[in-house]
């Protein structure tokens, strides 16, 4: 608490001081790869009880905090200490992962990231990965509008008609019926998409 004469001001003592631009990027970068990891942990928890939903949601408020660099009361001068707060805020996301049962006659799904689809985006060609023909290729949301904005916006051509041709294929699934609910290409590959897909009527 931070006292003025007449008025009391309750916040927190300690802030973060704004970051050089070669760490600006560093954290950006980790905050894109926290967002494909959020929402893999969304759709394994997607059926759970409602006390693990709110923990995850919980664990996921706190980690971000970190990751935004946001002002908070557990943060103090010790280095130390808040690198401790950190992995504390890391540990409960990863006790909810370890709620989750692994079970290896379970049905296998591909999930490709933005660099797998531009070197290859034929789902079939994923077999040797699942180590079965039968499995969902599943289309995270981040991925879509990353390649959504790869055909725009990146310097190399080459790349550009990649994203290019990865998003007609990709709608060309969506002719075939809703992505959300899946579309089975080549008799046994389910591809799916299982949150709101990017807006892409006008990629091409």
């Amino acid at each position: 608490m931070r006292e003025v004469p007449g008025i009391a001001i309750v916040a927190p003592e300690h802030y973060f001081d704004k970051l050089p631009p070669e760490q600006e990027s560093i954290q950006i970068k980790l905050k894109r790869k926290y967002e494909t990891i959020a929402e893999l942990l969304a759709l394994l928890f997607r059926s759970a009880p409602d006390g693990v939903a709110y923990k995850l949601d919980e664990a996921d408020k706190e980690f971000r905090a970190w990751l935004e660099l946001e002002p908070r009361w557990s943060l103090s001068e010790n280095k130390t200490s808040n690198e401790e707060q950190i992995k504390k805020a890391s540990k409960k996301l990863e006790n909810l992962i370890d709620i989750l049962e692994i079970d290896k006659n379970g049905h296998v799904i591909i999930i490709p990231d933005t660099n797998s689809l531009l070197n290859t985006a034929e789902p079939r060609k994923y077999e040797t990965v699942a180590e079965s023909r039968i499995f969902t290729f599943l289309l995270l949301p981040t991925v879509l509008g990353e390649l959504d904005n790869l055909k725009i916006s990146h310097r190399n051509p080459d790349v550009r008609e990649k994203a290019k041709k990865i998003i007609k294929r990709i709608k060309g699934w969506r002719r075939q019926g809703a992505l959300t609910e899946g579309v089975i290409v080549d008799k046994t590959i389910t591809v799916m998409s299982e949150f709101k897909e990017p807006d892409m009527a006008n990629t091409l």
